[in-house]
């Protein structure tokens, strides 16, 4: 267990944990004790990343073999740029796409989620195998949503959907009901000096409302619900 200072979280995690199964899995199962926020006497899940809360969490995933697992902001920047330079559409889903609507990075993140139009999907694979991103050939994987890992750098894993009559993003068979629905991929915002799109701020929280939420889930909900005015929804009241 590593403290980072009694201003900043604790990081935890069990070498023995059979859910850690990769790198990238760690930060999915990590517990935040405790993180005050300024200008505020509630203590709440999350909050802003210092120095001393990096510092704290890269000691945790050294000691653990897992270091790969933290992905960097400017990693991110420089994937969307690439992107963008090879003409391919993008928006920014999960924590980064939080962070992107925020306009700072707020916790640590393993991995960049993607939505994108399904046609899309192999010349967004090409750009990532030309940074070092390799294909993950798990079972579970659909072919609209493939998950590419890198070495040191994180995952990304990405979202293809197909647009229907009425605007949503359909992900996988329309028998499956999964999608984004017309007005989710309306989002923008910034990730360090690059603009994104990203989902939109109403749409995140109906998404995490569907599941019983994580710490995570906690710190981006009430991030998003302070900055723009929204209600919790009703998994985090």
């Amino acid at each position: 267990m590593v403290d980072g200072s009694q201003n900043y979280p604790i990081w935890v995690a069990c070498r023995g944990n059979p859910d850690l199964r990769r790198p990238s899995d760690f930060l999915k199962f990590y517990r935040v004790i405790r993180v005050p926020r300024r200008r505020s006497r509630r203590a709440v899940v999350g909050g802003p990343v210092g120095r001393s809360v990096e510092k704290a969490m890269i000691a945790t995933l050294d000691n653990f073999g897992l270091r790969s697992s933290v992905m960097q902001l400017s990693t991110v920047m420089n994937l969307c740029r690439t992107f963008e330079r090879a003409g391919l559409a993008f928006w920014v889903d999960g924590g980064w796409g939080v962070d992107a609507l925020l306009g700072e990075q707020t916790r640590p993140h393993s991995d960049l989620d993607l939505a994108m139009h399904f046609a899309d999907i192999s010349g967004v694979q090409r750009a990532l195998e030309s940074l070092g991103y390799e294909r993950l050939n798990r079972p579970e994987d659909r072919v609209w949503n493939p998950v590419q890992q890198h070495p040191t750098d994180g995952s990304v894993d990405l979202h293809g959907f197909v647009r229907d009559a009425s605007g949503n993003g359909v992900l996988g068979e329309p028998s499956e009901n999964s999608m984004y629905p017309a007005g989710a991929l309306g989002g923008v915002g910034m990730l360090g000096d690059v603009a994104v799109r990203c989902i939109a701020a109403p749409f995140v929280l109906q998404f995490r409302n569907g599941f019983e939420p994580r710490a995570v889930d906690h710190h981006d909900v009430a991030a998003l619900c302070t900055r723009f005015d929204l209600e919790r929804p009703s998994r985090f009241v």
